[in-house]
């Protein structure tokens, strides 16, 4: 049985998988960039831009592995989250 914290933040995280998720090009680029270091969620995801525009890239970023996060805490503006390093 999966734990119903990282259940709830998989099933969150699956309504941005899809493509069209990515916003205008470069944007997926330029979210990433921002979470190079750990950072807040909200907090870093405001320097890229409008929230409205940032955050279903951001969370498809995630669903992608892009970037990762701690999924046994629900999601939230204070969530660390970073680009997963490419071994």
């Amino acid at each position: 049985m999966l734990d119903p914290v990282w259940a709830g933040n998989l099933r969150w995280v699956a309504g941005y998988r899809h493509r069209r998720c990515l916003g205008s090009p470069g944007l997926a680029e330029a979210v990433a960039a921002a979470f190079a270091v750990p950072a807040p969620l909200t907090a870093a995801a405001s320097t890229v831009g409008d929230p409205i525009e940032v955050l279903p890239v951001l969370f498809h970023l995630l669903w992608s592995g892009t970037l990762t996060a701690d999924w046994s805490r629900p999601l939230s503006d204070f969530t660390l989250v970073e680009r997963r390093s490419v071994r």
